[in-house]
């Protein structure tokens, strides 16, 4: 049985933070793969063209990279500044004030979480079970089908994500190494995944799609060219480009660009942090711009644009109408290929309850260092060196993420996520990046910085703030007061709101009872947390 240490948050980042002493530039660039493929981006991106019809994808994804550039640099500047981690949280807390800071930390946290239980989801409904369900249906072998059902089923997931996720909480606990390994490598596997799903479309024609998609629907439907009456029953002839609709798909492509934050939480344990910083940028907005904007090309070319806006109307077939599933279908014929592509696709839906044992245990520890929440959130194993109170949490707030997903939510859903970081969080960061070069407690630190640019006199950091906060501000009123993106119902805008309140909550909580001890709460954040 492993010793456990009651002792003071510093000893976690002294620790606990060595998961590796310092990232590797192997590790960083793990991190910012991540938006090279998410998972999610192209069946979003796709599937929104039911919500936007005659809506140009590759369009807005390209216009979305551009728009979010100004937020990329932002974060790089912001991580050259205060490489700590849990960096954004210590960037608001002395550039805002400390109960922003800490309505950043709760709201990041209670997202990742969410996050955490919707991928569980997802690795099934979207990747696994499509793929047993496509090959037992193109091989006529019935025990294979039968398995995709069960892992569509409700009970399935939840019980499957409960196992995996105690899994991966023991991973964690005990082997963290291990851990970044099973991140950097599940992420590559989604990676090389998406590559290979990129080759089969380019050398893929919408006549082999069409091919493979009637001879999958055929038994299922008593049709022989399904695919023509999809678009007929949707009544889908979109010919030209909409402007109107491509405007509408651009939060959409939103959702690519915004996670550009995920190496800045580990700030601290990164080595050579000035070349990271603006390799983050490279790859989330031109590497992956380009990439996810040229399968969303490939993917109209091949399967047909109003057959994509059509599709999300079909209800009669045992698969999601969704990309993933689709893709499978345009590889029925070669069942080797297909089981391929599908595993390794799911790498994209484990790396991201992986890696986020590393987000939320440092958003924990930069609280805790603070004195905002109980050092307890700090504890470190002194056998293995990890946070094990942070990894549980972790584990049992995903599963119960999971389980309500998998229960109450839908694909859209993470739009709410999205909208609730969008307003609790990067808004937040945009702000503090106009105010840090002029705040008196954060003035020296600018100044001694490596990033004291300026153009006409004016802080660059405090320009790329403002172009953040206008493009940030632009997007979350568009999906509030648009019913379309499904964000602005009751229990999606409670979730949003009641997340920086209760954050804020925290805090005050946290204040009063310091101060009933006659301690200032408020001292902590005269200065920037050692590394």
């Amino acid at each position: 049985m492993a010793r456990q240490t009651q002792g003071p948050p510093r000893v976690f980042l002294r620790e606990a933070t060595g998961l590796v002493k310092e990232l590797s530039l192997r590790h960083i660039l793990a991190f910012n793969l991540i938006n090279v493929g998410y998972g999610l981006d192209i069946t979003y991106m796709l599937s929104s063209l039911t919500l936007y019809p005659g809506g140009d994808p590759v369009l807005a994804t390209l216009i979305a990279a551009l728009l979010f550039v100004p937020l990329g640099v932002c974060y790089a500047m912001l991580l050259m500044a205060t490489p700590r981690a849990g960096g954004d949280y210590v960037f608001v807390s002395r550039a805002l004030h400390p109960a922003l800071g800490y309505i950043l930390n709760f709201t990041f946290i209670v997202w990742i979480l969410f996050y955490s239980g919707a991928y569980m989801n997802w690795m099934f409904t979207l990747a696994l079970a499509p793929a047993f369900t496509i090959i037992g249906s193109i091989e006529n072998v019935a025990a294979v089908s039968s398995i995709g059902a069960l892992m569509s089923s409700s009970t399935f997931v939840i019980a499957a994500s409960i196992v995996i996720m105690i899994l991966l909480g023991l991973i964690a606990t005990f082997a963290r190494k291990a851990l970044l390994a099973l991140t950097v490598y599940s992420v590559y596997a989604g990676v090389l995944s998406t590559i290979i799903i990129a080759i089969v479309f380019a050398m893929s024609s919408q006549a082999q799609f069409i091919h493979n998609f009637n001879l999958y629907a055929a038994p299922l439907t008593n049709s022989t060219d399904y695919y023509h009456s999809v678009i007929a029953s949707a009544h889908a002839n979109y010919t030209s480009m909409s402007w109107p609709a491509t405007i509408g798909l651009i939060p959409i492509g939103a959702f690519f660009f915004i996670y550009i934050s995920i190496q800045q939480v580990v700030g601290g344990e990164i080595k050579n942090v000035q070349r990271s910083a603006w390799m983050g940028i490279l790859f989330t907005f031109v590497i992956s711009g380009l990439f996810i904007a040229g399968l969303c090309w490939l993917s109209v070319q091949v399967m047909g644009y109003n057959f994509l806006v059509a599709i999300a109307y079909v209800t009669t077939l045992p698969i999601p109408t969704y990309y993933s599933a689709l893709v499978g279908v345009l590889m029925g014929g070669n069942a080797l290929l297909l089981w391929v592509t599908e595993i390794l696709f799911a790498g994209w839906y484990i790396c991201i309850p992986v890696m986020n044992f590393f987000l939320v245990s440092r958003y924990m520890l930069a609280s805790s260092m603070d004195g905002i929440t109980p050092g307890v959130f700090a504890r470190v194993s002194d056998r293995f060196h990890t946070p094990y109170v942070g990894i549980w949490i972790v584990v049992v707030a995903s599963v119960i993420m999971a389980i309500i997903y998998t229960l109450f939510a839908n694909l859209f859903a993470a739009l709410s996520a999205f909208t609730g970081e969008l307003l609790g969080a990067y808004l937040l960061i945009c702000l503090a990046c106009i105010a840090f070069p002029f705040r008196r407690g954060t003035k020296d630190i600018f100044e001694a910085s490596t990033v004291k640019w300026r153009i006409a006199g004016v802080p660059v950091m405090s320009i790329s703030g403002v172009l953040a906060t206008v493009v940030l501000l632009a997007i979350g009123y568009t999906m509030l007061t648009n019913s379309v993106y499904g964000v602005n119902s009751f229990w999606s805008l409670v979730a949003v709101v009641l997340t920086v309140v209760v954050g804020l909550l925290i805090f005050i909580a946290s204040y009063a009872y310091k101060k009933s001890k006659g301690l200032d709460l408020m001292l902590a954040f005269r200065q920037i947390p050692p590394e």
